[in-house]
């Protein structure tokens, strides 16, 4: 449930504006707000560590968009800041 509320507020900060990216801890929040956007899915684009992808959302109201997912438990101490480094990037 906190998932769903979660991705739900993600989605209606999309619908705000332009964002470079979208950095997301949790795999179900990660479809969580791939469904709250109405995407039919993803596209690995590259690795911004070893094991947390960058991927464009496909479909629905954030087609294009680059998001980044990370396991919450997972990465180095500075996984979370190379990812935002990448999203700004590209």
């Amino acid at each position: 449930m906190c998932a769903e509320r979660w991705a739900s507020w993600q989605a209606a900060v999309l619908e705000q504006g332009v964002v470079s990216g979208v950095f997301v801890t949790g795999g179900d929040t990660a479809l969580g707000l791939l469904e709250a956007l109405g995407a039919d899915g993803s596209e690995i684009l590259s690795e911004v560590s070893v094991g947390i992808p960058m991927m464009r959302v496909i479909g629905g109201q954030a087609a294009g968009v680059k998001m980044v997912t990370k396991a919450g438990a997972f990465g180095t101490q500075d996984a979370i800041s190379n990812a935002f480094r990448k999203l700004k990037e590209i």
